[in-house]
């Protein structure tokens, strides 16, 4: 197990409060949270008992929370952070949505659970052949297809010019308080350099001043709501403006809760890969 520094242990703290909650509510107190560049994206403590659910424990519950948040089932990047060994249940399923490193506290000294079910072959000929030809059929289809991945922050730390023209083609998503999700094809976007941001507000304009991938919703021209993401030069502030959202936006009223979110680890706006 490799060290962890300050930052992780925040993150274990945080594991903690989520065991400290689960244990007053008479479950047993264990607490977990999926972390993916340096933000929690995930948190689950056990809700067995609550839920009448043998599946429900903390590390469970926090991998559900992380796939809802980022609206997909891959955690690629993803490190889990559980106050207690997991079980094996939980090792698997961490495993399977391809976490990259699982973080734990107190060691298992006790016996758990020693159930195990009886694991039994079908001899059924027709029934093996039926399963297979689903399953083959079914995972051919699946590495053909393409698979959306998000834009990652290298994507924006690039000069704007190059970003707006890379980032045509992509799609925008935005998870709507009620969980749908919303896809639109950027079809325009054009650079903006810091000279610009001079006849801007000066708050929006620090804000696009930052990291890459930092975004803004406003008008732009006196038109209708466009979309900023910062773009990040050394020494050269930058952004990329996307015109003409405003139908999308207003879902959400007037966009303006989107102000200062990070499309590289926000799970209400992000890019993916057309």
């Amino acid at each position: 197990m490799n060290e962890i520094n300050s930052n992780n242990g925040a993150y274990m703290k945080e594991a903690l409060e989520l065991a400290r909650n689960a244990g007053s509510e008479g479950e047993i107190p264990v607490g977990a949270v999926v972390v993916r560049d340096g933000v929690i994206v995930g948190k689950g403590g056990n809700r067995r008992e609550i839920d009448s659910d043998p599946t429900a424990h903390a590390e469970i519950c926090a991998i559900r929370d992380a796939c809802r948040s980022l609206g997909d089932w891959r955690l690629d990047g993803c490190d889990l952070y559980v106050t207690l060994e997991p079980c094996t249940m939980c090792r698997a399923a961490a495993s399977a949505a391809r976490i990259r490193r699982v973080v734990y506290a107190a060691q298992i000294t006790g016996e758990r659970d020693a159930a195990v079910c009886e694991l039994v072959k079908d001899d059924n000929p027709e029934d093996v052949k039926t399963a297979e030809k689903l399953l083959g059929g079914a995972f051919g289809s699946m590495r053909r297809r393409e698979r959306p991945h998000r834009l990652k922050r290298e994507f924006f730390e690039r000069d704007a010019a190059i970003v707006a023209r890379d980032i045509v083609g992509k799609t925008l998503v935005l998870k709507l308080p009620d969980g749908r999700i919303l896809r639109n094809a950027v079809l325009s976007a054009e650079a903006v350099s810091d000279e610009d941001f001079i006849s801007l507000n000066e708050a929006f304009a620090r804000r696009l001043r930052g990291k890459g991938g930092t975004v803004s919703v406003t008008p732009y021209k006196g038109k209708d709501l466009a979309l900023f993401v910062s773009a990040s030069v050394k020494g050269e502030p930058q952004a990329v403006v996307i015109p003409g959202v405003s139908e999308l936006f207003y879902e959400f009223g007037t966009g303006k809760n989107f102000n200062g979110s990070d499309v590289a680890t926000s799970d209400e706006i992000w890019f993916e890969d057309d």
